[in-house]
Formats: structure tokens, C-alpha cells, sequence
């Protein structure tokens, strides 16, 4: 895949009219840049993972969100979640089915080359109940799909060895995920 441009992003994650090769200079450097995280769920009670490929860079082997990926220069974390969506998985979404719940910050070293991962992150719910089988996955970013029970998915991240299998993002992320798939099924049931 050909690397792209990403707009450099200030302390409060506002476009500051520089652009960059994203993974050259901005991980290389730790300049500030945005990305997103698509977190699906179905009225199940169950969130869909992604097993990211072997060939990976980072967490190769590892249970993620269904998708993530970097907001290109000019463009908006809604595209992104869209594109990233469909690229990644397979799976066809529009604005209307975005829920947005957050922000977060993350500056963080990423071994083995030690970069400063500077990013801002936009995260997104979308509720769909599908077969995995019908997805058509990226083969040099997504190894598998499954879909985990809610209350599963929790007990592992907060246990110190089961957590291994999942991307190491800050729990928080995780947490905040999880506190809003469960609010978004409560208000289903009303």
C-alpha cells in the first residue's frame, strides 16, 4: 500500500495547515496526527474483533476493534471510519450509522523502532449484526473476524494474562467502548 498524507494536528487535535508522510515523519517524529477506531457491535451483546494480520508491523497476532486507520490529509474521521471499514473488513457503512463517543489522546512509545505514536482519536459505534462469513477481509491487515461476547471481551481485558491477546490501547479505550456499546443496547430495549 502507498503511504499517504496526514494533516499535522495541534495540542487540542486542530488541522494546522502542515501535511506529512504518515508513517515516515509523523511516527517517525511524533508529530500529532488523527486516526479512528470503528468499534461494531449487535444487539447481541456482542462486539466484533478483528485478529490483525501476522505481516503487521504492530501487534501482529492481536485482537483490535473491527477497524482503525489514519485520517488522510483533508480528509474528516467519518471518511476515514467509512473507508477503513470497508477496506478492512468488508463491510459497507454510511454516516448514518456512525455514533460518535469520543476523543482520545494517545502519546505513546511503539517498540521496536521506538516511535512516538502522537494521535488523536476519533471513535465510532456501529451497531450490525453480521455474518462473519460474508465479510471480505483485507488479507494483509485483517487475519480473522469474531465476534466476542461484551461481558467476555471485559473479563479478558482486565485480566493480566488473557489481556495479552488484544492490542495494547489504553484501557481506557477499551472501558469507554464497552460503558457506551452497553448504554447504546439499554436504550435499544426502551
Amino acid at each position: 500500500m502507498a503511504e499517504e498524507m496526514v494533516d499535522v494536528l495541534d495540542e487540542f487535535g486542530q488541522k494546522t495547515g502542515r501535511q506529512v508522510w504518515k508513517k515516515k515523519e509523523a511516527h517517525a517524529q511524533g508529530i500529532r496526527h488523527g486516526a479512528v477506531h470503528v468499534c461494531i457491535y449487535n444487539p447481541k451483546g456482542e462486539i466484533l474483533l478483528q485478529l490483525r494480520a501476522k505481516q503487521k508491523d504492530l501487534y501482529p497476532d492481536t485482537l483490535d476493534f473491527a477497524a482503525a486507520g489514519h485520517v488522510f490529509a483533508g480528509g474528516t474521521p467519518e471518511e476515514t471510519a467509512i473507508r477503513e471499514t470497508k477496506e478492512e473488513i468488508g463491510l459497507d457503512i454510511t454516516m448514518d450509522d456512525l455514533r460518535f463517543i469520543g476523543i482520545n489522546r494517545t502519546d505513546k512509545i511503539i517498540p521496536p523502532d521506538n516511535w512516538l505514536h502522537s494521535v488523536f482519536d476519533w471513535n465510532y459505534l456501529v451497531c450490525r449484526d453480521v455474518d462473519t462469513g460474508t465479510l471480505k477481509l483485507q488479507p494483509e491487515e485483517v487475519a480473522d473476524v469474531i465476534w466476542m461476547p461484551l461481558d467476555a471481551f471485559e473479563s479478558d481485558l482486565h485480566d493480566p494474562e488473557r489481556s495479552k491477546k488484544f492490542t495494547p490501547h489504553q484501557l481506557y479505550l477499551y472501558d469507554m467502548a464497552i460503558y457506551e456499546i452497553r448504554k447504546a443496547l439499554a436504550e435499544r430495549q426502551k
